[in-house]
């Protein structure tokens, strides 16, 4: 499995409920992704994973927006969100997402 980054992060309606996006490949979309999740009193620790890309395939860079909604156990609230293939804080915002 590899981890890929993703571009944004929404706080849902639903405290308990972070909205994660990330941009796929039309032609050669992600498989099999996965999240894993590490919460914090300060933090929201988010990780996608996927399966690796064929080396043998073209692939086209057409973006495709796809959401991951994730279950928090207690809500976001002020907590920084982390991208953890980065390790680097992303935004959060509270508008509804792109096709919501």
């Amino acid at each position: 499995r590899e981890a890929f980054s993703f571009d944004a992060a929404y706080a849902d309606a639903d405290p308990k409920v972070l909205v994660i996006q990330y941009g796929d490949s039309g032609s050669c979309p992600s498989e099999a992704v996965r999240h894993d999740v590490v919460e914090r009193p300060d933090q929201v620790g988010v990780t996608l994973t996927r399966t690796p890309m064929p080396t043998d395939r073209a692939c086209t860079a057409d973006y495709q927006i796809k959401l991951v909604r994730i279950a928090l156990t207690a809500p976001l609230g002020s907590r920084e969100v982390v991208d953890g293939s980065r390790t680097v804080p992303v935004p959060v915002t509270t508008n509804t997402p792109p096709f919501g």
